[in-house]
């Protein structure tokens, strides 16, 4: 998958919009966009506020726990990783 740009992020996903009433999806794209460009305490930021919204998003708690792993903190990842286990399918 390429590599987006910070440009290219910002005319994907407004930044000034997200302060009105974010949408779970977007947030979750925003934190997505975040972790490929290894921008990774903008990206838990964006996955912690998708979960603000909708607290059973499985994929933000395991793209959460990959950022903890590579970044060596194996405790978080793990807390993570059961969270997204401990949600419905």
């Amino acid at each position: 998958m390429p590599r987006l740009h910070e440009d290219q992020i910002d005319a994907l996903i407004h930044r000034d919009n997200l302060s009105l009433r974010p949408d779970a999806d977007l947030l979750y794209q925003l934190g997505k966009a975040h972790q490929q460009q290894e921008q990774h305490e903008e990206a838990l930021a964006a996955y912690r506020k998708c979960l603000e919204q909708n607290p059973g998003y499985r994929s933000a708690y395991t793209n959460m726990a990959e950022i903890f792993s590579r970044e060596g903190d194996t405790d978080r990842a793990a807390r993570a990783l059961e969270e997204a286990a401990g949600l419905a399918p």
